[in-house]
């Protein structure tokens, strides 16, 4: 049986610092342990009020490497405009507009979650750091396209925190959606290269967007559910048990007493594929999603 900590013995990666300068609040990883092998080696938890955020949409990957960079934006582009529109509502600290501008789905420096969650978690990261402001370094913004309805925008970001700048190498994917230019993927160069190390987190990112996945971390809670104490919803990345199988992600709901297996995605490190574990057909991920599991599971 696998135990849920309190959120105070959960650990946060030091490399996602750079999302505002509160890294208790963002990327942790459930320590859970288990006395069967094989073990678990990989946790994570959807708080509550992302498992009850906005109905499903399309999941938003990363996008490919390799992609023909344009020049900078110009400032009239609309996708510039996001970004701006992202960056301003940072150093104002105005939650409203940040969600006009984030996607209804975004994969948040590497976790997928709602946007109502997405804000929830800027929202704890300003109570925390209220002085905190954002500029974007020469004032510039690249566009790297990755198709007709996804791209890239990279830029320098410098986040100051108690007079204390910090420059970030920073990607937003931004997404058509309703005919709009929206925030699909929040990252950073830091948070890139520790999710490019860890084979298991590579491999629960990508089965964490999968259209089951999804389903199931942002249907809303039942009231029986919320009658029984449930917490919060979840992933596990347990290894493979032979050499060439396939990685297996638990999805689950977790209460006080117990933690419910309520969903499996299998991941297969050489190639990224992914399927459900009753042997149903394939299932939809992003290309870039399954090359990182590639290069991370070699």
């Amino acid at each position: 049986m696998y135990r849920l900590l309190p959120m105070s013995s959960r650990r946060c990666s030091p490399a996602l610092f750079a999302l505002l300068a509160a890294p208790a609040i963002w990327g942790c990883n459930d320590s859970s342990s288990s006395s069967a092998p094989p073990a678990p080696s990989a946790s994570v938890a959807v708080p509550a009020s992302s498992a009850a955020g906005s109905s499903p949409a399309p999941s938003p990957g990363t996008a490919a490497a390799g992609s023909p960079t344009k020049p900078d934006a110009s400032p009239t582009d609309p996708r510039e405009s996001v970004v701006r529109a992202w960056n301003d509502a940072l150093t104002r600290h105005d939650l409203d507009a940040l969600a006009k501008v984030y996607a209804a789905h975004v994969l948040f420096y590497g976790t997928s979650m709602t946007r109502d969650a997405c804000v929830a978690a800027k929202k704890q990261a300003f109570e925390r750091t209220p002085d905190y402001r954002q500029t974007l370094r020469d004032d510039r913004v690249r566009m790297d396209p990755v198709d007709a309805d996804h791209v890239r925008a990279h830029f320098t970001k410098i986040s100051s925190v108690a007079h204390k700048d910090q420059a970030y190498e920073a990607t937003l994917l931004l997404v058509r959606e309703g005919g709009d230019w929206r925030i699909g993927e929040e990252t950073d160069s830091a948070t890139d290269r520790a999710l490019a190390r860890s084979c298991d987190t590579a491999v629960g990112a990508l089965a964490s967007t999968t259209k089951p996945a999804q389903e199931f971390l942002n249907t809303p809670v039942s009231k029986e559910a919320l009658a029984a104490g449930f917490i919060s919803r979840g992933w596990m990345v347990f290894p493979p048990p032979a050499p060439g199988a396939p990685y297996s992600v638990a999805f689950h709901s977790n209460f006080p007493d117990h933690m419910a297996n309520e969903l499996f995605v299998d991941v297969d490190p050489k190639t990224g594929a992914a399927s459900q574990a009753d042997g149903t057909e394939p299932l939809k991920v992003h290309p870039a999603l399954q090359a990182a599991v590639v290069a991370a599971c070699k």
